[in-house]
Formats: structure tokens, sequence, C-alpha cells
């Protein structure tokens, strides 16, 4: 299981260049949000998927491309709206995990985390970073 993890982890920092080419527009034009933005699923926590693990290893990942990169402490609104909306494009149910990432110019938001059920509500529980592009090595 820990290889599949680290397969899995590698090849999406490895396209991390290449997001713009599977990712997707989404607009919602009632409120002024849109962007870009693509959602992978990853595996469920009921199927032994290990989240944990897989979240451990991003800080260290990007670190050893050459990223530069922050924790991302919260989403916009609008970044809220992109999340949900590369989400809906699964049928998902609780304890589904799932890759997202969310571009505007040269900076990524890459969030990590798994479907929950909270007093009823979905809800979308991820740990991220916010990768700067022009930093990569080459």
């Amino acid at each position: 299981m820990k290889r599949k993890i680290m397969f899995i982890f590698l090849i999406s920092i490895s396209l991390i260049p290449l997001f713009g080419e599977k990712s997707k527009y989404y607009y919602d034009y009632q409120n002024g949000y849109s962007g870009y933005a693509s959602a992978d699923y990853l595996g469920s926590t009921k199927k032994g998927f290990n989240i944990i693990e897989y979240k451990t290893n991003m800080e260290g990942m990007l670190g050893s491309y050459g990223y530069s990169f922050k924790k991302c402490a919260g989403l916009s609104k609008q970044e809220s709206f992109l999340l949900w909306s590369a989400i809906d494009e699964y049928n998902r149910s609780y304890n589904d995990c799932f890759e997202v990432m969310i571009t505007e110019g040269r900076q990524i938001t890459w969030l990590v985390g798994e479907i929950t059920n909270k007093n009823g509500v979905e809800n979308f529980s991820w740990y991220g970073y916010i990768v700067y592009m022009d930093t990569a090595l080459s």
C-alpha cells in the first residue's frame, strides 16, 4: 500500500507543470466566480487508502522538486466554488479521497482531502499547499 501511495504521489507531483492541460474552466456568473481546477479520485479510506500518509509526503516531495510553496491556511469563496465544481465531476460518497488543483496564473493551490459528513452536511476535510510554479528547478 505504501508503494501505491508513493507512486500516485510521484505521478501527481510530476504532472503539476502539465496541470493546465487537464484542468477545466468553471464559472458562476451570478457570484462572479471563475477559474481552472482539476480533481482526481485517490481512493477511499474505507477501502484502505491511507490519506494521512499521502498528506505527510506532500511537503517533502514539493521541496525535492524545487518548488517554492507555503501551507494553505484557508480558501476564498472562489476557491471553494472551484474545489466543489471539480469534485462534482465525480459520483462520490463519504470517505472518498480526492486531490484537487486550483490554478491562478503561475500559482497552484494543491489540496488533498476526504469527503466527510459533519452534522448531516457533506464536507471536504482538506490539507494543502500553495505552490509557486516560477520557482521550480529546470
